[in-house]
């Protein structure tokens, strides 16, 4: 096979996590471990996610398109290799551990926890009024806005891998 297809469900539950619309098209490398193995996507550059879409716009409902991407669109049109099912089937896997609601609010309060003495600092060099910033929200706001997004997004996404999964056995 040309790609590595685990790492394409992965990177594909990702953007729907992340709802990140910029990453579907660009935004992430194509790359091979050596001739010898299938293509992966390595990604990158995720500010327009979680909530924020383009210029600080929030994007708390609009739900991401990934039949934007030829990719996705054949993969999931003509069922490669059971994709679908697997998609599904590795949602529901990652839901049990890191994608649990429980377990991605947690993550992100410990990474909070890690960086909280550096705020200050971070906001004297990078000051939240700054004419490249479209608000003036702090830390905490954002994390206020990821949190909101993910407790509306998580229901979405197995409402919808549920409907793609619907002729899975």
């Amino acid at each position: 096979m040309l790609f590595d297809l685990d790492n394409l469900i992965d990177w594909h539950l990702m953007l729907l996590l992340t709802n990140n619309s910029d990453g579907i098209l660009k935004n992430f490398y194509l790359y091979q471990q050596n001739s010898q193995t299938p293509f992966r996507v390595a990604i990158w550059d995720y500010d327009h996610s979680f909530g924020r879409d383009g210029d600080n716009e929030l994007n708390l409902i609009r739900p991401l398109d990934e039949r934007r991407s030829v990719l996705f669109r054949r993969l999931m049109a003509l069922n490669v290799a059971g994709y679908n099912c697997r998609l599904q089937s590795r949602w529901q896997q990652l839901q049990k551990s890191h994608f649990h609601p429980r377990n991605i609010h947690r993550m992100i309060d410990q990474n909070l926890a890690q960086v909280r003495d550096e705020l200050e600092r971070n906001a004297e060099r990078w000051p939240l009024d700054y004419h490249w910033y479209f608000d003036d929200n702090d830390c905490w706001e954002e994390v206020a806005i990821i949190h909101r997004y993910l407790d509306q997004r998580l229901p979405q996404i197995d409402s919808y891998l549920r409907e793609v999964a619907a002729s899975c056995p």
